[in-house]
């Protein structure tokens, strides 16, 4: 985890705003451990290819940013299951 980033590589508009901690998450088993844990990473957000958001300020939590290939299931509990796919935010179905 990174701390005081620059969110300018990561949104299409180019904004120069920055996160006070990002976190980049690569593979299936690092959503699995983010999923698990997280309430310490709050408050947080989840960006994926950065084209649906606008910065206007500096984000006071934790960028979440998922760099996942594939979409496949990460885990499957009673009533819920976690979905990764490239540039896309965990999916609840």
């Amino acid at each position: 985890m990174l701390e005081k980033v620059s969110l300018k590589p990561y949104n299409t508009f180019g904004i120069d705003v920055s996160a006070d901690r990002m976190l980049f998450l690569r593979s299936a088993e690092d959503v699995d451990a983010f999923l698990k844990n997280r309430d310490a990473y709050r408050p947080f957000l989840i960006l994926g290819s950065g084209a649906n958001i606008l910065f206007t300020d500096d984000f006071h939590g934790t960028v979440v940013h998922m760099e996942t290939k594939g979409i496949r299931e990460l885990s499957r509990g009673k009533n819920t299951t976690y979905w990764t796919r490239p540039s896309r935010r965990c999916l609840t179905r």
